[in-house]
């Protein structure tokens, strides 16, 4: 079951971004308190047997009309099975129907499987961000970024 992640969650999702990144690259467990209570974000948690499996964070910014994809994490165990690919689609509706009309993202360059997810997921690489990171041996990032398509949620609340 994929619902909105709260504050609440917030245990469960630090556990699974461990699970999921090494500790130099892990977010912190305050970065995901702001994410949850104060930012204007988009933030999914997938469950499965009453444990977080997957999560898709992306701020969102009216002005730009732009989300911004932080995070994707799916549980080592729970790759493979497409929850990455749902956790995406899932988060673009939303912000679709923010009225966002493009997300961004940026991805370590030795990151291949989640390269091979978000060009799988429609995304298009738009140039190398060169010292991006601190803490990979190859610091550098590509940008991607995909448009959307306009929402009927989006249209009616305007």
């Amino acid at each position: 079951m994929t619902r909105d992640a709260t504050p609440a969650d917030l245990d469960a999702l630090v556990a699974l971004e461990n699970a999921c990144y090494p500790p130099r690259q892990a977010y912190s467990r305050e970065e995901y308190r702001y994410a949850l209570a104060v930012a204007k974000a988009v933030n999914l948690v997938h469950e499965e047997d009453g444990r977080a499996v997957g999560f898709v964070g992306a701020f969102h910014h009216a002005r730009w009309r732009a989300g911004h994809v932080y995070t994707v994490n799916v549980h080592p165990s729970q790759r493979g099975r497409g929850l990455g690919k749902r956790l995406m689609a899932a988060c673009e509706g939303r912000l679709a129907a923010l009225g966002m009309t493009r997300v961004l993202l940026e991805v370590n360059v030795q990151n291949e499987a989640a390269i091979r997810l978000y060009e799988s997921c429609g995304y298009a690489r738009l140039k190398r961000l060169r010292n991006y990171y601190t803490q990979y041996e190859d610091n550098d990032a590509f940008l991607y970024e995909k448009p959307l398509a306009p929402s009927a949620d989006a249209a009616t609340s305007r």
